[in-house]
């Protein structure tokens, strides 16, 4: 892994979308998992930040607003 142009992180050589989740570069899934995947993250590697991406296009935006909110409220401030 390594910094690419424009910012950001390159990959792991031979990454995938499965490989993504099943490495712990991508946190999906219940609140319980999440907070699982976040943990073995930090015990694995510092973590300065959180980037969240959704598809805001196919998720309704009361639904969307509820997910961001539960995030930060039940997950991130166990980590605060």
């Amino acid at each position: 892994m390594g910094p690419v142009p424009g910012g950001g992180v390159r990959a792991p050589p031979g990454s995938t979308r499965f490989g993504f989740r099943h490495d712990g570069y991508a946190f999906v899934g219940t609140m319980k998992t999440v907070t699982r995947a976040l943990e073995t993250t930090i015990r694995r590697q510092p973590v300065d930040g959180v980037f969240c991406d959704t598809c805001n296009g196919l998720v309704p935006h009361d639904v969307l607003m509820r997910s961001i909110e539960a995030f930060q409220t039940r997950i991130m401030l166990k980590f605060a």
